[in-house]
């Protein structure tokens, strides 16, 4: 037998209630539930952008030296200049 709590109405039918202590304790959970998602998500915004970022840069550093070896032409084209500022032979 399946107990229901079942109230009667002004009208005559009968309506399924579970009182202020049922709708707290739905509040609860659902206040849980809630702060659960906001800290999942935060947690997933912290640990997944570093992932997308730090070979993003690494993609963009490479195709910056891409061109900026086409700018000044191939790299063995380029002279070396040593310390005090005089090109190498």
């Amino acid at each position: 037998m399946i107990l229901l709590n079942l109230h009667n109405t002004a009208s005559g039918k009968r309506m399924e209630t579970h009182g202020p202590l049922g709708t707290l304790w739905v509040s609860l959970g659902l206040i849980g539930f809630y702060l659960a998602l906001i800290w999942l998500n935060t947690l997933l915004g912290v640990f997944l952008t570093p992932l997308f970022l730090i070979p993003g840069t690494w993609l963009m550093d490479k195709l910056q030296s891409r061109k900026r070896d086409a700018n000044s032409g191939n790299r063995a084209d380029r002279a070396v200049v040593k310390v005090d500022g005089r090109k190498a032979q």
